[in-house]
């Protein structure tokens, strides 16, 4: 079994669970119910291209421990002053030392839209999303058929939440773009052996319809793998391991963007 196919069947048992205490209908409820959204798309359209969007994790498969002591209020207020667009949680806590708790604690210190980085396979984790305040959320293109791209994609127009949808190879890529995904993304790294290939980008990039606008993601490391995918037509790019290993975020990001 790949990391891709563990993840997904670690999620869908954890959504039963919780919809057991919570049920569908009342965290829809909350959904609803939640503050208003800052506009995730908007407010990466909005930067200097390409915008970045900051990530914040304790930790990851490929990487292992980044910063397990960190603290998400203090690094997302340091994103925000360093010229951050926009902000990435990790919210799974199996594999990346994530939870929706920190992410609703992320937003509240600062006025950047924030998005919930998940593996998400459920209706359920969208409302989950929305109701901790994500103004937008990651769908997985890999991960997905067709069908439920379409049907997530709806839900979360319903709801106000900004859908980031990512691709890694030709065939997820045709998949978000026909499911009707107006935000794609470009993730360098293999999800099912974690295997990074930073020509992806170059590769999917013309596929891209040219009303569509994306974002690159993953292994994004010199000031120069920006600049050219800043030439390839990325609005954005999602950058963590660079700024969390790096020897201060404010110098890494002035360095990466000048």
């Amino acid at each position: 079994m790949d990391f891709l196919e563990q993840i997904a069947q670690e999620k869908k048992q954890q959504v039963q669970v919780l919809a057991q205490s919570l049920s569908l209908d009342e965290v829809r409820e909350r959904a609803l119910a939640a503050e208003p959204v800052r506009g995730f798309q908007k407010s990466i359209m909005k930067a200097a291209k390409p915008g970045l969007i900051a990530e914040i994790k304790r930790r990851s498969p490929s990487a292992g421990n980044l910063q397990p002591d960190l603290d998400p209020e203090r690094l997302a207020r340091t994103y925000e002053k360093s010229g951050a667009a926009a902000i990435s949680v990790l919210t799974d806590s199996v594999h990346f030392g994530g939870s929706l708790e920190t992410l609703s604690q992320v937003r509240a210190s600062v006025s950047l839209p924030v998005l919930r980085k998940e593996f998400i396979v459920s209706a359920y984790q969208l409302y989950e999303a929305r109701a901790a305040n994500a103004d937008a959320a990651l769908l997985i293109g890999e991960l997905l058929s067709k069908g439920e791209l379409e049907e997530f994609l709806g839900i979360a127009r319903g709801i106000g939440l900004d859908i980031l949808a990512e691709a890694h190879t030709e065939e997820d890529l045709k998949k978000v773009v026909e499911a009707g995904a107006g935000l794609v993304g470009v993730n360098n790294r293999d999800l099912r052996n974690l295997e990074m290939d930073t020509g992806t980008c170059a590769r999917l990039c013309s596929l891209i319809p040219a009303d569509r606008s994306w974002v690159a993601e993953s292994g994004i490391h010199t000031r120069a793998q920006i600049e050219e995918v800043r030439d390839l037509g990325a609005c954005a790019v999602l950058i963590g391991e660079s700024l969390l290993k790096g020897a201060g975020v404010e110098a890494t990001v002035a360095e990466l963007f000048g």
